[in-house]
């Protein structure tokens, strides 16, 4: 079964660091070819990165002060924050 998501906050799209909300689950949408590099608040380090391909979708776990930005800065990366409904 598919999951469901439910939605916690307004989808924003992603450039710069960003917390997306402080959220623990982010759903984000690639239009087109991209990297989402996720940073660790703790560290300050590098926690990982992802590349994503165009019209692609991908659910990251975080922790709520963990920032995410993307490569494209010219709004071809959607984020928000979600949960799992089932």
């Amino acid at each position: 079964m598919a999951p469901f998501y439910k939605l916690l906050g307004s989808s924003q799209t992603l450039g710069t660091a960003n917390t997306v909300g402080n959220a623990k689950l982010v759903r984000l949408l690639a239009k087109v070819p991209l990297t989402v590099t996720h940073v660790n608040a703790a560290s300050g380090g590098t926690q990982g990165t992802i590349l994503m391909n165009g019209n692609t979708e991908f659910v990251l776990n975080k922790k709520p002060l963990d920032t995410l930005a993307s490569s494209d800065v010219s709004g071809n990366c959607i984020a928000v924050a979600v949960s799992f409904t089932n």
